[in-house]
């Protein structure tokens, strides 16, 4: 990744100091109208994506305006102001504090933070920067008579050792935890056969294609095949359990990134990485291909 100096600031006509980036304009069409350094090199959206998800809670129902619907997109520094702005959201949902199921943390201001932990309180999802998005997201489930998702986690190995947790100790967040027990009651993270689930272990390129193909099926975006196609990367074992999920992902979009379905000669070709540990961008990739052939 190419990074070039984007801006310099001058003290008495001397050059202080120097600060590197990379920056890309677009105009209305999506044409690159001014660009500095490897503007094309992949990074994280991170909190710059929260405007584009209040888009879509707005288009599925929100009803949200002024500084609430600036609060929704914002990373909040957990002012008393932001605070109770997040309250404001959830009440008039029917909804409390205790619904958000986003990370506990503290404030990020750091007078707020400072107040917050002299005053002995804990880390908590309401002060977390993010609270104002996750109370939208709550209020949007409500204007659409969805479930605001609370199934509990069955699986044994959130912390390691296993234990109760501890948030000192080597356990998976509790939010996140929770999340994962909403994807195995939507029958989309299943685990492994002995019960657990193994947080903490590598995804592999196949679970991966697995774990998209549910989702999409869980939505009825796509129809589950009950059929295997052994021309469909054939060394992909049965008793890996994910042949299944692999033939309606390759059914619904074609072949995976990287991974021709067949030969020069025409055969079956086999996938070499399918038990390898995938990367954060191939799974974005493959996911962003599942939601290109949704039908929406």
């Amino acid at each position: 990744m190419s990074h070039v100096v984007v801006a310099r600031v001058v003290r008495s006509g001397f050059v202080e100091s120097v600060h590197h980036g990379i920056a890309v304009a677009v105009d209305g069409d999506g044409d690159v109208v001014a660009a500095a350094g490897d503007w094309q090199a992949p990074v994280f959206p991170r909190s710059s994506a929260k405007p584009l998800q209040v888009v879509a809670m707005l288009r599925a129902g929100l009803q949200l305006d002024g500084h609430l619907l600036a609060l929704a997109c914002a990373s909040h520094s957990g002012e008393r102001y932001h605070l109770d702005g997040v309250r404001r959201m959830l009440a008039a949902a029917a909804l409390t504090e205790q619904d958000l199921q986003n990370t506990r943390d503290l404030p990020l201001d750091a007078d707020e933070r400072s107040a917050w932990q002299h005053a002995g309180r804990a880390p908590s999802a309401l002060a977390q920067n993010c609270s104002g998005k996750h109370a939208a997201m709550l209020a949007t489930c409500r204007a659409n008579g969805w479930d605001t998702e609370d199934h509990g986690n069955n699986f044994p190995d959130q912390c390691d050792p296993p234990g109760p947790y501890d948030p000192n100790k080597n356990c998976i967040d509790p939010a996140l935890w929770l999340n994962v027990g909403t994807l195995n009651f939507h029958n989309v993270a299943h685990g492994f056969q002995d019960g657990t689930y193994n947080p903490r272990g590598n995804v592999l390129y196949v679970q991966v294609i697995s774990f998209i193909t549910r989702g999409m099926v869980q939505k009825s975006l796509w129809q589950q095949e009950t059929v295997d196609d052994m021309t469909i990367y054939p060394n992909v074992p049965a008793d890996s359990g994910h042949r299944l999920d692999l033939v309606t992902y390759v059914k619904h979009v074609g072949a995976l990134p990287g991974a021709p379905l067949t030969t020069s000669g025409g055969a079956p070709a086999n996938w070499a990485d399918w038990d390898k540990e995938a990367p954060r961008n191939w799974f974005a990739q493959v996911l962003f291909l599942a939601l290109q052939h949704s039908g929406q």
